[in-house]
């Protein structure tokens, strides 16, 4: 409800309805992500603290249908002309719940649902693993775990599976090939620990 009235706020602030640009729908995007948070935190290494916070950062633009229904589209990769008007939308997401899972040596994102939840739990595995060696071997120095952020960049692109939309999220990194339009490029903030 929330982020609706900042989605509502935004268009009238800012009066600007782009044309058609074949998006990808707000509630998709925000679907996926959270099933990725949900996966990653499934999956989540021993010693790695809790997630305490995650907000959500979303370029996109508002469109406008020819039945006049306004519309918050996520900007995304795919045979589409973008707008340079574009918005960002911030907002807060709830929190899913933590389950601890043994502490594999390394991720594979064949066994994730979702590359987002890979690349996540790939992060937190590098952080438990430098303690690990930390406390193997004296001369190295501990990570504190009191507060860590986590900021993970994706691009989204629009699929439709059993005729139905849905919104793929592709961690910006070494398996992402090309050049990415910097409007592309949505962030998933995440906090863990106090």
């Amino acid at each position: 409800m929330r982020a609706a009235l900042v989605v509502c706020v935004l268009i009238l602030s800012n009066s600007i309805f782009g044309q058609n640009l074949g998006g990808t729908d707000l509630g998709l995007v925000v679907k996926a992500v959270n099933d990725a948070l949900v996966e990653a935190q499934s999956n989540n290494p021993n010693g790695f603290p809790e997630l305490t916070g995650v907000t959500l950062e979303l370029s996109g633009t508002a469109t406008k249908s020819a039945n006049g229904q306004v519309k918050f589209l996520i900007f995304s990769i795919g045979p589409s002309v973008q707008s340079d008007q574009g918005m960002t939308l911030t907002f807060k997401l709830t929190v899913p719940s933590t389950k601890n899972k043994p502490t594999a040596a390394s991720v594979s994102e064949k066994d994730f649902k979702s590359a987002l939840a890979a690349a996540i739990t790939s992060a937190k595995l590098g952080f438990t693993q430098i303690n690990s060696a930390a406390g193997a071997a004296p001369a190295l120095k501990k990570l504190t775990d009191a507060n860590i952020q986590l900021s993970v960049k994706f691009a989204v692109q629009k699929s439709v599976s059993g005729g139905v939309d849905t919104a793929q999220l592709l961690p910006v990194g070494l398996s992402l090939t090309g050049k990415i339009q910097s409007q592309l490029v949505q962030t998933v903030n995440l906090v863990f620990g106090q």
